[in-house]
């Protein structure tokens, strides 16, 4: 999964002060290796997109390929998942 800045200033904006959204990367050029190429196919995504995974190991967020406003959408995911709402 190749990643531009767009989704590291997602992650670093989305949380804001609580929780501390951190950023992986898989595959070419990433911090995590996918021995098999499959790993963008069984997540569903595009090579730009990304998945929000909270700490139990669910999916909390997907977008198959990288959203318009990445900072909003981020932001939007982890205030659902937190039950926070406007």
């Amino acid at each position: 999964m190749s990643c531009s800045r767009a989704p590291r200033a997602a992650a670093a904006k989305a949380a804001g002060n609580e929780p501390e959204v951190v950023l992986h990367t898989i595959g070419e050029g990433g911090e995590y290796r996918d021995a098999e190429g499959s790993w963008q196919t069984l997540y569903g995504l595009d090579p730009d997109g990304a998945v929000l995974v909270r700490p139990d190991g669910y999916v909390g967020w997907r977008s198959r390929s990288e959203p318009g406003n990445a900072s909003d959408e981020l932001r939007k995911a982890v205030d659902s998942i937190l039950g926070r709402f406007a």
